[in-house]
């Protein structure tokens, strides 16, 4: 049935529901289902309704295919719900589970009604026309969109400015996903479920069949999002305080928002001599991972921008135009140390964001294995007095090797080609010397450094970090 499609979307994401599809586990897809085409490219995520006496088998069998299960802080947090990824190590994607047990359904941060159909929509789901997937039926989809879109419709500035700037009181995907359902329902069917599970809304319901959400007046949905909620009363999870309280929590949750794996949060540090593509390969990596889970960056080189460290600098530099040596020697051994504090401060801001459950990515890293060069890697400088030195290498020693270490291996020679500023005969011989350190770090056979070639094409570079990364996570 998809043969076409193994070219374009990626043959682990359809695998997987064949497999799925092959077991006793009842499940659909139920809603969004006008954009399935985005999920199975990894762009959108999956919304995944499950027979709740399935909850175990199905989470063994996304174990069974590496997939790893997402926490996130309270204002993602709903009884019947469960979050997962999963990875294709071909194309590099992560795929986002939203497993639903429970249909609750409302605004954000206030998901608060239950409505009980998820027995009905298993029963009644079918195969998708196009992928290999099991949806819900569109009059159930229709029906439920409805009810959605209702409940998170308020006449609030959000709402008041679209309609001022589009003339649109809903979003425009709830108006396409409106669109794309009030073709495919059956009219007759659609009327005899909304009558069979909401007899006294089967007229509001119906309004939707013959005209769409732009044609309907402000003043008839607020009226009709009135009626919904009294309806819907005896569905509602809390009520009263207890609903004010849930509602607060979750909107404070929201303003420190994070999403982490079971390992509660892990540190990487990328190293590599100038030009192994450390920086680019970071963006490229947090840009992979930040749309599914908490991500923070720590350069810790030297602390360019830096109000106080710009202003010692300034000194050396004067003092050093007006050759008073011993003057800008001892400002010198000042910067050193105060560079020393500040990678410090920013590896404990770092430790307190890890264990918050982020993934910490580090640049310039300071390693104790390259800091005896003639021009140190990122570690201690000062070549003066033993006070001087000690006092230095004291902050270093405090900062703890990351989690994991990628160590991006390349060439001296693709190194210098492959910026301008390296064609000089001192940089040149500084690459190479800083290679050999580098290629010496490996041989030491730490369990946590991950070596990469990274002479390589950038993507296929690129590839092999992602499954490196997702076989620590």
């Amino acid at each position: 049935m998809h043969s076409i499609l193994d070219k374009e979307i990626n043959s682990k994401i359809l695998s997987i529901f064949d497999s799925l599809n092959s077991r006793d586990i009842k499940y659909c897809h139920w809603k969004s289902n006008s954009h399935l085409d985005k999920s199975f490219e990894s762009i959108c995520d999956f919304d995944l309704l499950i027979d709740s006496e399935e909850a175990t088998n199905f989470e063994d069998f996304l174990h069974e295919l590496n997939f790893k299960k997402k926490f996130s802080s309270a204002n993602y947090v709903y009884p019947g719900f469960a979050d997962y990824l999963g990875f294709d190590e071909y194309s590099g994607k992560i795929f986002h589970f939203h497993i639903h047990y429970k249909l609750i359904v409302g605004k954000k941060n206030q998901k608060n009604y239950r409505i009980p159909i998820e027995k009905l929509i298993l029963d009644t789901a079918v195969p998708h026309d196009t992928f290999p997937i099991r949806t819900i039926l569109p009059e159930l989809e229709f029906l439920l969109l409805i009810i959605r879109s209702l409940l998170k419709f308020s006449f609030d500035l959000k709402t008041i400015k679209r309609i001022l700037l589009k003339r649109k009181v809903f979003p425009q995907n709830i108006l396409e996903e409106f669109r794309y359902l009030s073709e495919k329902i059956d009219h007759e069917l659609f009327s005899n479920y909304c009558n069979d599970l909401f007899s006294d809304l089967s007229w509001l319901f119906r309004v939707f069949c013959f005209k769409s959400p732009e044609q309907i007046s402000l003043l008839w949905l607020m009226i009709a999002r009135y009626r919904l909620n009294r309806s819907l009363k005896n569905f509602q999870i809390y009520q009263g305080s207890q609903f004010a309280n849930q509602r607060r929590i979750r909107i404070r949750a929201a303003k420190n928002n994070l999403s982490w794996l079971s390992n509660g949060g892990i540190s990487i540090a990328f190293v590599g001599v100038d030009g192994a593509g450390k920086t680019t390969t970071i963006s490229l990596i947090r840009t992979w991972l930040i749309s599914k889970l908490s991500v923070q960056t720590y350069y810790m080189g030297l602390p360019k921008g830096d109000f106080i460290w710009e202003f010692i600098r300034l000194f050396y530099r004067i003092f050093k135009k007006l050759k008073i040596n011993w003057l800008s020697d001892k400002i010198n051994l000042l910067r050193n140390i105060y560079s020393a504090t500040s990678k410090y401060k920013t590896f404990l801001d770092s430790e307190r964001v890890k264990n918050q459950g982020n993934i910490v990515l580090f640049d310039r890293y300071p390693l104790k294995n390259l800091g005896n060069l003639d021009e140190p890697i990122d570690g201690p400088v000062s070549q003066s007095s033993p006070f001087w030195q000690a006092l230095e290498k004291k902050y270093y020693e405090k900062i703890k090797p990351p989690d994991y270490l990628f160590v991006l291996l390349t060439d001296h020679e693709d190194a210098i080609n492959r910026k301008s500023e390296h064609q000089s005969t001192f940089k040149q011989n500084q690459i190479r010397e800083k290679t050999r350190a580098i290629f010496q770090l490996v041989k030491s056979n730490q369990n946590s450094l991950i070596p990469v070639n990274s002479s390589r094409n950038q993507d296929e570079v690129l590839l092999e970090i992602k499954n490196k990364i997702w076989g620590v996570l």
